[in-house]
């Protein structure tokens, strides 16, 4: 997995409120997915790809990725965790996997920009105010969702296969 991650280092007296992003500027899959997919913010481009691979072989997601997917709305953390399948760039922000999508011929400047504006004083809301002037507006719904969530609507493995 590929992915940018800027954070503050820990200090014993930092909570986990502190400022910290992801930039999903490859692939993320498995563990780089249980790692990333917390942090409050997230970024993808159009390079960004996003799958839980071991799912595909009959293992289980790992307990980052499956407390995240649990909580994607309409069955789509149930579908990805299942079947494996992978999103791509915005597909990434209408499911709510990264919550911010940023053309790939801009993120070096946003990089720059986040390398040289955030320090121990930098507050989320001012990472947000740096992202947001290179974020493109994304549909928020995924185009196969309504599919999916008749699909998977199943309390029952059986009933879904």
């Amino acid at each position: 997995f590929f992915f940018l991650m800027i954070r503050r280092p820990p200090r014993s007296t930092q909570s986990r409120s502190s400022a910290a992003s992801d930039v999903y500027k490859r692939q993320v899959m498995g563990g780089g997915v249980g790692v990333s997919v917390h942090s409050e913010i997230r970024v993808a481009t159009e390079n960004s790809v996003f799958a839980m691979p071991e799912s595909r072989i009959g293992l289980f997601t790992d307990v980052g990725g499956g407390y995240f997917l649990s909580r994607l709305r309409n069955n789509i953390g149930l579908y990805l965790g299942l079947t494996g399948a992978r999103l791509r760039g915005k597909e990434l922000v209408q499911v709510g996997v990264a919550n911010y999508f940023v053309k790939k011929d801009n993120l070096q400047e946003l990089e720059n920009q986040l390398v040289s504006q955030v320090n121990d004083n930098t507050t989320q809301d001012h990472i947000v105010s740096i992202i947001s002037k290179y974020t493109e507006k994304v549909e928020q719904k995924y185009q196969r969702e309504e599919v999916i969530n008749e699909l998977f609507e199943s309390n029952s493995l059986a009933d879904i296969y």
